[in-house]
């Protein structure tokens, strides 16, 4: 169970999602609370966050500065303050994109397939076969 929220828990919640621009999961890690609780509350005492903002030159130029520097879509969308979604939908229509290597949200990519051992071996021991017989 988590204690009751206080007046010192209002201000901390602000403090992270108003001030530093922290998401309802980053604050949630912080308070050690629930995202949706996060959300709730921030609700109940009016905060309102990341509202819809239109891009607009200034806005597009950061961007593309953000980018530049080879920030990951999480951290512009930190830095700008704006949802991680409108980040990468602004960087596809900018059409800034990033080699594979560098994907624009901080995740590694996924891990080379390997076949397991068993087929490994079994194909081993295909080739050796086709190898020690003699060819029409």
């Amino acid at each position: 169970m988590f204690p009751p929220w206080n007046d010192a828990l209002d201000a901390q919640l602000r403090k992270l999602l108003v001030d530093e621009g922290l998401t309802a999961k980053q604050a949630s890690a912080v308070m050690e609370r629930p995202a949706g609780g996060i959300n709730l509350r921030a609700r109940k005492i009016g905060i309102v966050r990341l509202a819809r903002q239109d891009w607009d030159d200034t806005s597009e130029t950061r961007l593309r500065e953000l980018f530049a520097a080879g920030l990951t879509a999480e951290a512009m969308a930190h830095a700008m303050k704006r949802p991680i979604g409108s980040i990468q939908w602004k960087l596809d229509d900018l059409e800034l994109k990033r080699g594979r290597g560098t994907p624009t949200i901080g995740l590694r990519p996924a891990p080379a397939l390997r076949p397991k051992p068993v087929q490994a071996a079994a194909a081993t021991a295909r080739t050796a076969a086709r190898a020690a017989s003699p060819s029409v």
